[in-house]
């Protein structure tokens, strides 16, 4: 039977559950009140506690870890044998999924850049025993903002669309709500840009503009070029206008094409 009682002089008489490990272990556990009770200091009783082998390891934290890609956590393992004893310096040997992540030898976990859901990928082992965490890879914060397009050619008084992607420093596309639109200085001889739209309309000065076009996102910017060329074919000019003429004089004309900013096209 598991409880067997037991007095003690010096605790006048008072008697106690030993608290042995279980129906027919005979041995007791880390809280039982007999440990340390004989008069040589030794535990009081035929079977003295003991740690056992090792029967389960825990995890912490655990059961699950939700993280930004790249990000690190520390996690601690410890072993315990049947009777819910702990073990103390117990040989752990750490692995992970390689999709999640990395992992060293005393339990820090960096995870990857590959957002999702890992079940069980953090596994803690010491011999044929071990125990699993899982992993969530959230995508980190904004990073960078993608134009699209980088760079774009566009005839005077035409019109280009620009859009930009939030992402991550692993790439990752970030969901960017507000992202606001300008010219930097350059730009502004360039053309027009809707704050809100990002749709360009270039001016009448053509010319090669870099990094002219701005998406901002709190205080993450991308940028995107701009290259404004002469338009269509609007106007010819003849010169000389109205010239007066000798009879049978000759006079040479020219002929210059125009856009319709006024630009001379060759």
């Amino acid at each position: 039977h598991t409880t067997n009682l037991y007095s003690v002089s010096n605790q006048n008489g008072v008697s106690a559950n030993p608290l042995f490990v279980a129906a027919g272990d005979y041995r007791l556990q880390a809280s039982s009140p007999a440990r340390n009770k004989a008069t040589d200091g030794s535990d009081l009783g035929a079977f003295p506690f003991t740690v056992g082998p090792i029967d389960r390891i825990e995890i912490s934290p655990s059961p699950s870890v939700t993280l930004a890609v790249k990000g690190t956590q520390a996690f601690s393992a410890q072993a315990y044998d049947a009777a819910n004893n702990p073990i103390a310096n117990p040989s752990i040997s750490w692995s992970v999924t390689p999709a999640a992540g990395t992992i060293d030898g005393n339990g820090i976990f960096t995870a990857s850049c590959a957002a999702g859901s890992y079940s069980g990928a953090i596994k803690a082992t010491s011999g044929s025993v071990s125990a699993s965490v899982s992993v969530v890879l959230q995508v980190g914060s904004l990073a960078s903002l993608d134009v699209t397009p980088t760079s774009a050619t566009v005839v005077t008084k035409g019109t280009q669309s620009f859009s930009a992607a939030g992402k991550d420093s692993c790439g990752n596309t970030v969901p960017t709500a507000a992202i606001s639109w300008s010219l930097d200085a350059s730009g502004a001889a360039a053309g027009s840009v809707d704050p809100a739209s990002g749709l360009f309309t270039a001016g009448c000065t053509p010319g090669s503009y870099p990094d002219a076009v701005i998406a901002t996102a709190g205080a993450i910017k991308g940028t995107a070029s701009v290259t404004v060329q002469a338009g269509a074919l609007a106007t010819l000019t003849i010169s000389p206008q109205n010239p007066t003429m000798a009879a049978g004089a000759q006079q040479s004309f020219a002929a210059q094409g125009a856009d319709s900013c006024g630009n001379a096209l060759t």
